[in-house]
């Protein structure tokens, strides 16, 4: 949420919160900062979000994960990590929609930039009925282990 304007990602006021959809009423998460939290992306499992967030400085938004464990409390969030550990430090462009995806995303590259060139609407397939939930012993732990 944020108090006005129709584009989040420039406004410090944008913050997340999260919504009880069985009781209508929402909460702001403590992993807000003073800078821009938007665009948001919950994992299958509903125990991780992705969201943008202006954090570092103010000026490039960068993607961050945080934790959120069975009573809806958001853990410290982290930068995506990278391997070069100054990759941020360089880096001179915003992430401003992470996306969790599940498997990857079968598109060439050449259709993608062709798609999002034209103003034709592009016609997707429909999502499976159902997300398979898959259970970790610890949140940093890929599954079966």
């Amino acid at each position: 949420m944020c108090r006005y304007g129709c584009f989040p990602p420039y406004q410090p006021t944008n913050d997340l919160y999260l919504m009880s959809l069985a009781q209508g009423t929402y909460r702001k998460l403590q992993i807000n900062s003073e800078f821009s939290e938007s665009y948001h992306s919950w994992s299958s499992n509903s125990r991780w979000i992705a969201f943008s967030s202006r954090r570092q400085g103010g000026f490039f938004a960068r993607c961050y994960l945080s934790y959120v464990d069975e009573t809806g409390r958001a853990h410290k969030p982290f930068v995506l990590p990278q391997r070069d550990p100054a990759f941020y430090d360089t880096l001179l462009k915003s992430i401003c929609v992470p996306e969790l995806v599940t498997g990857p995303v079968r598109v060439r590259e050449s259709a993608l930039a062709r798609a999002a060139r034209s103003p034709e609407a592009v016609a997707l397939g429909a999502p499976p009925a159902e997300t398979p939930k898959v259970e970790a012993l610890e949140p940093w732990q890929p599954a079966g282990h």
